[in-house]
């Protein structure tokens, strides 16, 4: 019960209390819900599943993400559709938070390196059709002690969640090989057993979002690297997204990506100001980088 354990388990309840103050749903017929779940394989929701817990690894510093929400295990096609005390939410998604997050270990700010419209996750061999996966299997490379665990973890992935692609060996190890290509400054950290410190990461920043939304009497549902809310709070989340990295991960702040609700109408208020907050930012980046190229020139 050191300090920092104490403050932890005080913010938990803390968010777990507030939580138990809205009610959450989703916006279809049971039928509706029930077709999904079929033909996504998918076990039924319990919906008395409403507390988050932080589950550690080895010790309080590896892992501490939060879990068991009835959200975070339902299918993508259904979390568009939760409401939060009867109205529409939306997800904000940081865009290749994990890679980004190994960039900072060196002190190097991804977009400095590649530019502002290349996408971390983004293979050229293979096109958009691996994204989704990449974006657990890095977490896997970086969690793995080896190689061969990694092919079989990934293996696992992909016949569990991405059945339209191949699972063989011989499809792995290339696109390993391709992750590696294309990242060479963190691929150090690749087969390394470090996953944990990764997760403990993404933990302390969406602790920070939560403790502030709920600061500002506003709910937002974790799911890991992303965060879903009622739709008249999103350019809200958004400002407090980017505080988190400045306040906590300095170096290769990542971007933030919209997923728009089922329900949501792109024409409200804060979808604009949302616009505004984005378009300003790369401005802003875009002006930075042109000023640290200047300077490259320059020495």
């Amino acid at each position: 019960d050191a300090d920092e354990i104490v403050q932890m388990r005080r913010a938990s309840r803390a968010y777990n209390t507030f939580l138990q103050g809205h009610a959450l749903g989703l916006s279809l017929s049971v039928e509706e819900i029930g077709r999904i779940l079929t033909e996504r394989r998918c076990p039924g929701i319990d919906y008395t599943r409403n507390l988050l817990y932080r589950i550690f690894n080895d010790d309080f510093m590896s892992g501490g993400r939060f879990y068991r929400g009835w959200w975070q295990n339902i299918p993508a096609d259904l979390r568009k559709h939760i409401t939060i005390d009867g109205e529409p939410c939306s997800e904000l998604d940081y865009s290749g938070q994990h890679l980004l997050l190994l960039y900072a270990r060196g002190e190097d700010e991804y977009r400095w390196l590649n530019g502002l419209n290349d996408d971390p996750y983004y293979l050229e061999k293979y096109g958009p059709g691996v994204r989704d996966l990449l974006k657990v299997a890095i977490l896997i490379l970086v969690n793995e002690p080896d190689r061969n665990t990694a092919v079989q973890a990934i293996r696992q992935k992909i016949n569990y969640d991405f059945s339209e692609l191949e699972s063989t060996t011989a499809f792995i190890n290339p696109l390993i090989d391709e992750v590696m290509e294309k990242h060479p400054i963190v691929s150090q950290y690749f087969f390394s057993g470090s996953g944990g410190s990764l997760q403990f990461q993404d933990s302390k920043i969406a602790e920070y979002v939560l403790g502030h939304m709920k600061a500002r009497r506003q709910l937002v549902l974790p799911v890991h690297d992303s965060f879903v809310v009622q739709d008249e709070y999103i350019d809200d989340l958004y400002a407090i997204m980017k505080e988190a990295y400045r306040m906590l991960v300095p170096d290769s702040i990542p971007e933030m990506k919209p997923k728009m609700g089922a329900n949501t109408d792109p024409n409200r208020s804060s979808f604009k100001r949302l616009g505004e907050r984005m378009a300003q930012a790369r401005e802003e980046n875009k002006t930075e980088l042109e000023w640290i190229r200047k300077l490259d020139d320059f020495v």
